[in-house]
């Protein structure tokens, strides 16, 4: 947990970093060593070396958002101090003895979220004031560090501050499917992941965690738990929607996940897709007048194909494309798997761009101009007379028609 700040260094909209209540010079002056011998160079960076890091891309409009510098010297984010914000003190104490979910005071889940929101500001917002302000920081380091400033446009009717702490992880649900990390490995020896062919939308974010614990102190010390995987574009199925024994209900935010699962579905398009999914899955079981957790997938792919919401990763046939909702429909079957090969570094990415920003994976392209090998004329049209579909509507397996030429035939055909 830790605050997303959105900061600038335009003068004319910059609004000067006061002092935090609370503030003790003493609880911040552990960072003038990790400064004086050169651990930590710049106040604001990316990606290391760094007391923050100031994302790139900056934002539009020049801004900047702040963020917490993974495997940093000294960190935003406070592992621990943190652990009772899903269910308040008592109740979190009532867990870890009987292990199962026990009755909270809503009063005290406020109190206890306060606390904890008012630690991580005071901390936040007091190393920035440090290093802007305090005489003991080498003059260049201060000076570079007051070059940023909140945003005179933002956040105006709370001093310029996020009103919400940046919560990575908390409660979540058990559901019908619970999303972990095998969900996001490749397909054996492919260049995919795993294929879902439930799935009612997809991501490509490496499930990451920047720790789960502390050790040593604020300043020097180490997060444990913190990882960062590579992965190749993923699906996500309809199950980590659907808790296991509630009929009524559809859960796009937190969702069934693994620890693990949920540092890769934590990301806010993945949220909005869900949330879209199930939008369309609640009206879908209204029209149909059935349980939500027996929506037709199929007819829910459709809907979001229609829409242009991707349930798999196709990084030749974008949206606007024509054969955009045909594609998505082959590839849910599993059309698209087994095209290319297992990358030599698992979820290879293409070019980098700016900072997390990469051109397009590899080996994800439908390739529909290419001609349709024998091979895959036979696997597709078994595929497709699985799929009830008539075999004599497209062409038989052998002849010269391109990938996109077959498609078209099935999808004309199903």
């Amino acid at each position: 947990y830790n605050f997303r700040f959105t900061m600038t260094r335009d003068p004319a909209l910059r609004v000067p970093v006061k002092m935090p209540a609370g503030y003790d010079r003493a609880d911040f002056a552990g960072l003038l060593p990790l400064i004086e011998d050169g651990r930590i160079e710049k106040a604001f960076g990316y990606p290391s070396k760094c007391l923050v890091k100031a994302q790139l891309p900056p934002l539009p409009n020049g801004k900047h958002d702040i963020n917490d510098v993974s495997r940093g010297l000294v960190r935003l984010s406070l592992p621990g101090e943190n652990d009772a914000w899903p269910y308040g003190a008592s109740g979190l104490a009532a867990r870890e003895i009987s292990g199962v979910t026990a009755p909270f005071s809503r009063t005290g889940l406020r109190q206890t979220r306060q606390r904890i929101f008012a630690e991580h500001l005071l901390w936040n917002v007091g190393l920035i004031y440090f290093v802007q302000n305090d005489d003991a920081v080498p003059a260049k380091f201060r000076d570079e560090a007051r070059e940023y400033g909140w945003c005179r446009d933002e956040f105006t009717e709370n001093g310029h501050l996020p009103e919400q702490l940046y919560i990575r992880e908390a409660r979540r649900m058990v559901g019908q499917y619970v999303y972990a990390e095998k969900d996001t490995d490749h397909a054996p020896g492919d260049a995919r992941a795993v294929l879902h062919r439930d799935a009612i939308a997809m991501g490509d974010y490496g499930p990451n965690c920047h720790g789960t614990a502390h050790e040593g102190g604020r300043f020097g010390g180490q997060h444990t738990g913190e990882f960062y995987k590579g992965v190749s574009p993923y699906q996500i199925p309809y199950g980590v929607l659907l808790p296991k024994d509630v009929e009524n209900l559809l859960v796009p935010g937190a969702m069934s996940a693994s620890h693990v699962g949920f540092c890769a579905l934590r990301l806010e398009p993945i949220w909005m897709s869900l949330g879209e999914a199930a939008g369309h899955a609640a009206h879908l079981a209204h029209a149909d007048k059935v349980p939500l957790a027996r929506v037709a997938v199929p007819k829910l792919q459709a809907r979001l194909h229609a829409t242009g919401a991707a349930t798999i990763y196709v990084s030749d046939v974008p949206p606007s494309h024509p054969d955009f909702a045909a594609v998505q429909w082959w590839a849910a079957a599993g059309g698209l798997h087994g095209l290319a090969p297992m990358p030599e570094k698992p979820g290879q990415r293409g070019k980098n761009l700016v900072g997390q920003y990469f051109e397009a994976f590899p080996n994800h392209a439908a390739e529909l101009d290419q001609p349709l090998d024998a091979t895959l004329a036979e696997r597709w049209r078994k595929m497709a007379t699985d799929r009830g579909i008539d075999p004599t509507k497209f062409p038989a397996p052998g002849g010269k028609q391109t990938r996109g030429e077959w498609l078209r035939a099935a999808w004309a055909a199903r």
